[in-house]
Parts: C-alpha cells; structure tokens; sequence
C-alpha cells in the first residue's frame, strides 16, 4: 500500500490522483478483490498511515462502487 500512501498527502489529492486504474494495479500487486458485478457492490479499504500520531485521525478509508444497471459509461 506504500505506493497510495506515498501519491496521496491530503484527502484533496485523494479526489485528484486516485482513479480506478490505479486502484485496480495496487488490488492486483497486493492480490486484493475488486467487487464490480452487481449493483452497489462496496470495496472498503482501510489504509494506515505510516506516522504514528495518537493525537488525530490520519488513516485513509476509501469506499468506491459502480452501479452497473445505470451506468452505460462503465464509470465507477
């Protein structure tokens, strides 16, 4: 997972740089699922943060889906 923790420094460069490309390489290197038949079929990642700080929240949860049956763009 070192490759997103690495890319995404604030939640704003999580909506910038992480697309379903990248998602897919980083499920593939690391042998993870991705749940794309169905509707509303959720992945949940949860990613650490390599800084230790008991003080404040800085772990990433990323919840992504594609609905199939309205979606003719194949967008996720």
């Amino acid at each position: 997972m070192s490759e997103l923790t690495n890319a995404l420094i604030t939640y704003d460069d999580v909506i910038a740089k992480t697309n379903i490309d990248v998602l897919r390489k980083i499920a593939k290197v690391h042998d993870f699922a991705i749940f794309d038949k169905g509707n509303y079929n959720l992945n949940i990642w949860g990613i650490r943060c390599n800084t230790v700080d008991t003080g404040t929240f800085n772990d990433l949860l990323l919840v992504f889906y594609k609905v199939n049956d309205a979606n003719p763009k194949n967008e996720w």
